[in-house]
């Protein structure tokens, strides 16, 4: 009785009895949709990567590209790595980001500092490369003493970065 019962245990934890714990999580039915979490493929508005496939290119020739694309305008990559194919930036500049972030949810506009965030990155798949890239970054202001005068707050992309990357890959 005692082997019975530590079978039955063992083979429920394992999910192989029907009713048992699934350490798979939820199981997908044949008349169920596919559902789909996470970011969508359009930019603005949103924190998520924009990603596309760009078909016909080697990853070593977009890396290039993307980082002759930062250099025009006038970003200086902190990251850089060919290997992983990761391209990215970040700063305080108001000129850039003003360009590149839209923070039209912060209700004061004088004095605030803008800090943005640039990550590109380009990896194989089989037919060509994909490239996915990600603007965000947030507003606030920071007094003298150190503390925050204003919370800050997220900016979304105004989708100008990663729109005018993508049309200069795919030429």
């Amino acid at each position: 009785m005692k082997n019975i019962c530590a079978i039955s245990f063992i083979l429920s934890l394992t999910g192989c009895v029907t009713g048992g714990i699934s350490v798979y999580g939820p199981v997908k039915t044949e008349n169920e949709g596919t559902s789909h979490s996470g970011g969508s493929s359009t930019a603005g508005g949103t924190d998520n990567p924009v990603t596309t496939q760009i078909g016909n290119r080697n990853p070593d020739e977009l890396i290039t590209r993307v980082q002759a694309y930062y250099q025009s305008k006038g970003l200086t990559p902190l990251v850089q790595n060919t290997q992983v194919g990761i391209v990215a930036t970040a700063g305080n500049d108001l000129t850039i980001a003003g360009l590149y972030l839209d923070c039209s949810s912060v209700e004061q506009t004088q004095n605030i500092q803008k800090y943005y965030r640039i990550v590109t990155q380009v990896w194989s798949n089989g037919k060509g490369s994909n490239v996915s890239v990600q603007v965000n970054g947030y507003a606030g202001l920071v007094a003298a003493d150190g503390n925050d005068k204003i919370k800050p707050t997220a900016c979304t992309s105004t989708s100008a970065f990663e729109n005018g990357l993508l049309e200069s890959l795919q030429k």
